[in-house]
């Protein structure tokens, strides 16, 4: 899973993409940013020997966008094979920090990135319908006319400047928007980059979660880089303790982010490690032994689940097991967030 980080200049956008990579970054920089999981924690504490390796999202830093659109669509290219977009927003105050709007107004500068997007998907859909119109083959009319059918109901909604995430498509419709570039089908997620003051202030997340089927969140990136930038793990929680913060924001951030993209995570306790896994919600046991392995799931049996739950409470897979609660499941078991899974398979 892909998500692209855009905003406009000195909104603290390569800060963010190095506090979640820990790689110092360039325009058009990639990494990949772990999704901090409690449970996966509490295992490795289980399983002090074992490696911990965590489920994660890979990140991609797009180049400051301008107040010229031209520019910013050409950007927007780069935006087509990502899952969901991340805006980086500004809400900070600091004047030896320039604005290119001149001042500080966080919903002006997502609308005017929301703008850009919605421009870009009304251009490709108008440009789609004139084609539709052209072609009018016979022996695809019904095909064209459903087509023709969405296309027009994206343009109204795109010209209401709404998301078109916000239309659920049926599945023969997704079949038919597979292959376009949209950007606006994407899922969109809002970081708030916020004085330290303000951390606690959540007026102005309201107002963003208010859009609906947006994820949003706030943070002080000058607090969290100088979290990052502590060595050891009991100077960050003495750091966090005195500011009153629970977590670093990038920690929930990542769960945020993963929440968007309709992801779970499934566990595996292997020899060597405890592993966190991501798939999209819905997905059956034998897609999901494939992440694992692709020998897995072509000889797939049956999977052993217990839940994360059961053995953090009784504290030995053993004891979970003694008490009748490691389940055997087929291939038409869906696997459920928590889950930690032993495949049976052949091969």
């Amino acid at each position: 899973m892909q998500i692209a980080i855009i905003g406009l200049p000195q909104s603290g956008k390569h800060t963010l993409f190095q506090l979640l990579t820990s790689l110092h970054s360039g325009s058009g920089s990639k990494g990949l940013a772990e999704v901090h999981d409690p449970r996966l924690n509490k295992l490795a504490e289980l399983y002090p020997n074992k490696k911990k390796i965590p489920a994660v999202i890979e990140l991609f830093l797009l180049p400051a966008l301008t107040n010229e659109s031209e520019h910013n669509q050409t950007l927007f290219k780069s935006l087509e094979e990502v899952n969901a977009i991340c805006y980086v927003i500004r809400a900070f105050k600091d004047e030896t920090i320039f604005h290119i709007d001149g001042s500080i107004d966080p919903l002006r500068d997502i609308k005017k990135i929301d703008s850009e997007l919605l421009l870009k998907d009304l251009a490709f859909v108008e440009l789609r319908l004139e084609r539709l119109d052209k072609e009018k083959k016979k022996e695809k009319r019904g095909i064209q006319e459903k087509e023709r059918e969405l296309l027009l109901n994206f343009k109204a909604t795109l010209e209401q400047e709404r998301f078109l995430f916000t239309l659920n498509l049926n599945e023969n419709e997704q079949k038919i928007v597979n292959n376009y570039p949209l950007l606006t089908l994407k899922r969109k997620l809002i970081v708030l980059n916020v004085d330290e003051d303000k951390l606690e202030d959540p007026n102005l997340l309201r107002k963003i979660e208010s859009d609906g089927n947006v994820g949003a969140v706030q943070i002080s990136a000058k607090i969290e880089q100088e979290l990052f930038q502590l060595e050891s793990k009991e100077e960050q929680e003495e750091f966090l303790k005195e500011l009153g913060i629970g977590e670093p924001a990038t920690h929930k951030l990542t769960r945020v982010a993963y929440q968007l993209l309709g992801l779970i995570s499934f566990f595996t306790i292997g020899k060597d490690e405890v592993r966190a896994w991501s798939v999209r919600r819905g997905t059956l046991a034998p897609q999901a032994a494939g992440k694992v392995h692709s020998d897995i799931e072509r000889g797939f049996i049956r999977a052993q689940v217990i839940k994360c739950a059961d053995l953090f409470r009784l504290g030995s897979k053993q004891a979970v097991e003694k008490a009748g609660l490691a389940l055997l499941k087929g291939k038409d078991y869906p696997v459920e967030d928590g889950d930690i899974i032993d495949f049976r398979f052949s091969v």
